[in-house]
């Protein structure tokens, strides 16, 4: 079953609610899923590393090869997720949606 949010009432629609709520909650709920997906990408990695060392110096080897590689894919995948969302603030900033 649906419930409503809570503070539905209070703001309607998405606009005023990032315009009219007080900044630092609100900071602080739109940086939360960023903080939580960080995290679990780094203990991703560290598990990650941690068996391949174990398995022998060939695979510790590919991971040090394969490492830099990730990297710039998730660069050039942030790089247009921020530029997606730059865009869609600026959209929202001026009713554009």
């Amino acid at each position: 079953m649906h419930r409503p949010a809570k503070n539905i009432k209070k703001f309607p629609d998405k606009f005023s609610q990032m315009t009219l709520s007080p900044l630092g909650p609100l900071i602080f709920r739109l940086s939360l899923p960023a903080v939580v997906a960080n995290i679990i990408g780094v203990v991703y990695n560290l598990t990650d590393t941690f068996y391949l060392g174990r398995i022998g110096t060939d695979a510790a080897a590919a991971s040090g090869v394969v490492m830099p590689v990730m990297v710039l894919i998730q660069a050039f995948g942030l790089l247009f997720g921020a530029g997606a969302g730059n865009r869609i603030s600026v959209l929202l900033g001026k009713k554009g949606y």
